[in-house]
């Protein structure tokens, strides 16, 4: 076996083994048809017995994160399995981390969370232990992803800050195995941004992003749609089209079928949003194909979903439902209940605007119950949080250690919204990018500047055991004119200790302390009176929920929206 690092030709390229590795590092994250090749060339090598121990387990733990990039998700963790098996046997068991979040990565794409954040807290304590900074980003990156899918939002701004300030040392570190480009963690700041309302700040982050000279081949463009969906949100139709002009352009230089199918996938879903729905169905069209041809089942089952919608923009309902319907039945083979979960709220808004409130019930049931299956498994995830960041904090502080400036989290406030890792993260952060929100008229302040309240409001029931409900208002009937007189009427009518806030363009929330549901139904029967008299030719729509010790702001909200849709049906 080589003992030190042998000089051999890759694509005509003459240098040392250890350099090509250091290269494909990131090109794996630019060019994954490149690093695939370059990988195939330097493992001819191996079979010379050119390469060291540890260069032969930094060529397999590259080869995890190819086959990753490539969407071979099965054979990800087959490889992942393969490499700690090979560090033990080197005795190299520093680098069992990175292995370890290279499974988890996949585990979180089969729809495995609570799998993939053990492995997660394993992979950083594992870091922690052998002063190993690289995977210690590539793990706090990593966890505040999947921290965002779970609605964690704290946690992933801690996590995100910590990976920011040691990616210094990370860079650093010698020798290399793998890192995580920081044009991704700075994309994620940016998406932070955005979802909390600081646009300035999100194209900052965005920009930085953009501008990281080792933003090429597919990082590029996955960081302009994102540029261009931030544009949108900032009404610069024509900045968003540069941006999304450059980003078609950079399609064809792009050979990886796949990689052109993700980048498909998002400008069809910008076209969506514009209601550019002829471009947008040959974009997702073009994508459907590709996934077809590639079995990627997950990607074809959410492309299949957005093709449904857009299908139902266009008035051809029965096409978009057999559509959904192929969609669903891939989700439910891959498992994947927060794609499906999203499924059925397409098909509930659907229906309740063709006023079939029957079959909106349906499907919001069968969402309620999915969404229960969910909260478990978040649950359960976060659970396993609190006991890893119990015992990293209980850790004391190595001074001489070169992992971290500091082995404590930061204490934050309010944070974000959704990012993406790679190829998939990327793109789904999109989702949060393109949705332009109308202005507010002034019945209260937008719901998201009112999140630390509401969060307190439900905290103080929780806490002192109090019951509290709410009762969800829809007010899209309602002329905006009149909806300062509404507020007037609905303040005089409820209790001094009842809050009103508003929750989106359409909808109020009243807060009801010290009332239980049952309670709350007698308020409803009001606040019906009141507002009947602003909207006299059609039905209130209003929905109950009442607040138990487990339930999340999210959680208690839809059941007030299973209420609402169940009082409709029963008006029909």
């Amino acid at each position: 076996m080589a003992s030190q690092s042998a000089h051999i030709r890759v694509d005509n390229i003459n240098a040392s083994i250890e350099e090509h590795l250091d290269r494909i590092n990131l090109l794996n994250h630019q060019y994954s048809d490149k690093a695939k090749s370059q990988l195939s060339q330097i493992e001819q090598a191996a079979a010379q017995h050119l390469l060291t121990d540890a260069e032969t387990l930094r060529l397999t733990l590259l080869q995890c994160y190819n086959l990753f990039e490539y969407g071979e998700h099965d054979a990800t963790l087959l490889k992942a399995k393969a490499g700690l098996t090979q560090a033990r046997a080197y005795k190299l068991d520093a680098i069992s981390p990175y292995f370890v979040l290279c499974e988890a990565d996949a585990l979180n794409y089969h729809g495995e969370i609570d799998k993939a954040l053990a492995l997660i807290d394993s992979a950083i304590e594992l870091a922690r232990k052998y002063q190993q900074p690289q995977a210690l980003v590539n793990g706090l990156y990593l966890r505040a992803i999947i921290d965002l899918q779970i609605e964690n939002p704290n946690s992933s701004m801690e996590d995100l800050r910590l990976a920011l300030e040691i990616y210094p040392q990370a860079m650093a570190q010698s020798p290399g195995w793998q890192l995580v480009p920081k044009a991704y963690l700075l994309t994620a700041m940016g998406s932070l941004f955005y979802s909390i309302g600081d646009i300035s700040q999100a194209i900052f982050y965005t920009d930085k992003a953009r501008e990281d000279e080792n933003a090429v081949g597919k990082m590029e463009y996955l960081i302009l749609t994102n540029s261009a969906s931030l544009s949108l949100r900032n009404n610069d139709e024509p900045l968003a089209d540069k941006y999304i002009n450059q980003t078609k352009k950079l399609i064809a230089e792009i050979p990886h079928p796949i990689d052109q199918a993700i980048s498909h996938d998002s400008l069809a879903l910008i076209d969506f949003t514009r209601n550019r729905l002829d471009s947008a169905e040959a974009q997702i069209k073009a994508s459907i194909d590709i996934y077809i041809e590639y079995q990627q089942a997950i990607r074809l089952a959410r492309s299949k979903r957005l093709l449904a919608q857009i299908y139902f923009k266009q008035g051809r309902d029965k096409e978009a439902l057999e559509i959904i319907e192929q969609s669903i039945a891939l989700t439910k083979n891959s498992a994947r209940n927060l794609d499906l979960q999203d499924i059925y709220t397409v098909l509930v808004n659907y229906y309740a605007n063709k006023k079939n409130f029957e079959k909106a019930y349906e499907y919001q049931v069968l969402r309620f119950a999915l969404e229960k299956k969910i909260s478990a498994k978040i649950n359960q995830a976060r659970f396993l949080q609190f006991k890893a960041r119990a015992n990293e904090q209980a850790q004391p502080t190595n001074h001489n250690s070169s992992v971290t400036p500091s082995q404590h989290y930061l204490t934050l406030g309010q944070t974000y919204g959704l990012v993406a890792l790679g190829l998939i993260f990327l793109l789904v952060s999109i989702l949060f990018f393109i949705k332009k929100e109308p202005k507010l008229p002034p019945l209260s302040r937008p719901f998201d500047e009112q999140e630390h309240e509401v969060n307190g409001i439900l905290k103080s029931a929780k806490r002192a055991g109090y019951p509290l409900s709410i009762l969800l208002l829809n007010i899209s009937k309602i002329r905006q004119v009149d909806l300062a007189d509404l507020q007037t009427l609905l303040v005089n009518t409820l209790r001094e200790q009842d809050t009103l806030k508003r929750h989106s363009l359409d909808e109020i929330i009243i807060f009801l302390p010290y009332t239980s549901l049952e309670g709350a139904r007698r308020v409803a029967t009001q606040v019906n009176m009141s507002v009947h008299s602003w909207q006299a030719d059609s039905k209130v729509e209003m929905g109950a929920a009442s607040l138990q010790q487990l339930d999340s702001f999210e959680q208690l909200l839809k059941k007030a929206q299973l209420d609402q849709l169940s009082n409709l049906k029963r008006q029909q």
